[in-house]
């Protein structure tokens, strides 16, 4: 595991409190907030690539029934590829998978 991180940004910070609470050690890669590095390609690939790695062999992201993290990662989907115009590779076959059966929900359309 490996943290992407800025020193200054709340997210990662929450992440660096409870790794330190729990005393876990994981590297660390520093991220330029203001030079934009989250929003390059690279990034936008990895993340991408994660998130279908993760999913393989499995229905929702978090492993057990539909959550939080699937309904974080449909709307920031959605949004990506949406309004921003963000492309999926085709490639990204269980990124596909699990968007086409948590897109029809009826709670997605809220």
């Amino acid at each position: 595991m490996k943290l992407y991180d800025n020193r200054h940004a709340p997210n990662p910070r929450r992440v660096r409190i409870l790794l330190a609470d729990k005393g876990i050690e994981i590297p660390t890669v520093q991220v330029d907030l203001l030079k934009r590095e989250q929003k390059s390609e690279e990034f936008r690939r990895r993340d991408l690539a994660w998130l279908d790695g993760e999913l393989a062999g499995r229905e929702f992201l978090g492993g057990g029934p539909f959550s939080v993290a699937d309904v974080t990662a449909l709307c920031t989907l959605d949004f990506a590829t949406g309004l921003v115009g963000v492309e999926v590779d085709p490639a990204l076959a269980e990124l596909a998978r699990w968007h086409e059966g948590v897109s029809p929900r009826p709670s997605a359309r809220a």
